[in-house]
């Protein structure tokens, strides 16, 4: 099972799409598998158009093919953010979600100040971390640390390793946890680590 974290903001332009992008490269760069998911408001596919008139017709699911793309569009009302995890048809490391602040799944919060971060978390829960433009302002990140010690404002960097310790985590989860050291590690977690 992958690890799942989602990405979120409480307005637009808080750099949600940079960080998945940069995680995007940096994890890939290092071997990884990442599969992400965009969670748009409105039609992604176009009306009058070819695939829009298919499904129109009556298509259950239509692929659209072009000489670098397969896209399938399938038609539901607010699907859920798992019914997006279940058309990743690949086998990931990591699934890197754009929105879905609703969604059950740890998140990472976008944000530009120690307001508009105390804000959203009355609104959005299982917030893990909050980056963005916050954690290159010592006075920002410092306010809201004040406040709220439990949800650590990360730089890019404290980021990516927050998310690889969440990843051996998930591997942790899938190991007996007997600390046997039959595998050559003192502990299950040190066998995750190398694993990672």
């Amino acid at each position: 099972m992958p690890l799942i974290i989602c990405v979120v903001s409480k307005a637009k332009g808080r750099g949600k799409t940079a960080l998945i992008e940069r995680l995007t490269k940096r994890f890939t760069s290092e071997g990884f598998s990442v599969a992400t998911v965009k969670h748009i408001k409105g039609s992604f596919d176009t009306a009058k158009k070819d695939t829009w008139r298919h499904l129109e017709a009556g298509a259950v699911v239509t692929v659209a093919s072009t000489p670098n793309e397969i896209v399938t569009v399938t038609r539901t009302k607010e699907p859920p953010l798992e019914k997006a995890l279940d058309a990743i048809y690949v086998k990931s490391d990591l699934v890197i979600v754009e929105g879905y602040k609703k969604s059950s799944y740890p998140k990472i919060l976008c944000a530009a100040t120690a307001e508009e971060a105390r804000a959203a978390l009355k609104e959005i829960s299982n917030v893990v971390m909050v980056s963005g433009l916050i954690s290159s302002n010592v006075e920002e990140k410092e306010m809201f640390e004040t406040k709220f010690p439990d949800t650590p404002v990360y730089d890019f960097e404290e980021v990516v390793s927050t998310l690889k310790e969440m990843l051996a985590d998930s591997i942790v989860r899938e190991l007996p946890g007997l600390d046997c050291k039959h595998c050559g590690y003192d502990s299950c977690r040190d066998f995750a680590k190398a694993i990672l």
